[in-house]
């Protein structure tokens, strides 16, 4: 916290911070970042100590009447692997970065749910890519959610979010956007392969699929062609 508070002092117009795995960096060592208005990158992976309180003194300065020019204007956010956060800090994150283009909470754990999944990423319209692997309680309602309001989505990774089925998959025909969709193990899927087919044959911007390696066994050799020749799929 101490590093990040000098840091902040002497580089002002810093724009991108990596600090991947300092698990000593607090949500006090986030109240300082947030004085760093230039920044537009910021890697908070695996920083384990930091909770919604941080999320909160990144959206918001801490004096009132310079909102909103000290706050960071943030593109870029990873916060995977970061246990302590749930959908409350994620709501502040709404209303302060809207901005927001690449998003990254993958294992954040079970206190980001539907919630967020339904009410907070659908508000961030600019997100062009959005990492929600291993996230054990977002479901179709979060995916169809989703797919309605962010409509500049490129790339989404939906590794390990278990409870996805078809219907969330389907949520994605026919979006204008989105180049890359990844999710291996999400074993629901199996039970409705028709909608990985149609995916790749509506929606048109589609370039690559990550499927779970379990799951190539259960195509119909003729929806494998037929998918093949629409994207590049990378069996996981």
């Amino acid at each position: 916290d101490a590093g990040l508070s000098a840091l902040s002092a002497s580089c002002p117009s810093l724009t991108h911070l990596d600090i991947s795995g300092c698990f000593h960096v607090t949500d006090t060592g986030l109240g300082s970042i947030s004085r760093l208005s230039s920044l537009t990158s910021l890697i908070l992976r695996g920083c384990t100590s930091i909770s919604d309180r941080g999320l909160r003194a990144l959206s918001f300065s801490s004096r009132p009447e310079t909102w909103p020019e000290t706050r960071p204007s943030l593109r870029e956010l990873d916060i995977s692997e970061c246990p302590h956060i749930t959908d409350s800090g994620l709501a502040s994150l709404r209303d302060a970065h809207p901005e927001l283009e690449a998003l990254s909470l993958s294992k954040c754990g079970p206190r980001v749910t539907d919630q967020s999944g339904q009410f907070v990423l659908p508000a961030l319209s600019s997100l062009r890519k959005l990492d929600l692997s291993w996230l054990p309680n977002i479901s179709d309602h979060s995916i169809v959610s989703i797919s309605l309001g962010c409509v500049n989505l490129q790339e989404l990774v939906l590794t390990g979010c278990r409870l996805i089925s078809g219907l969330g998959v389907h949520a994605f025909c026919g979006h204008l956007s989105l180049q890359a969709l990844v999710m291996a193990e999400c074993e629901n899927v199996y039970d409705d392969l028709v909608a990985v087919e149609e995916l790749a044959m509506t929606c048109v911007s589609l370039e690559f699929l990550g499927l779970d390696r379990g799951l190539r066994q259960w195509m119909a050799i003729e929806s494998l062609d037929v998918i093949e020749r629409k994207c590049k799929i990378e069996w996981l």
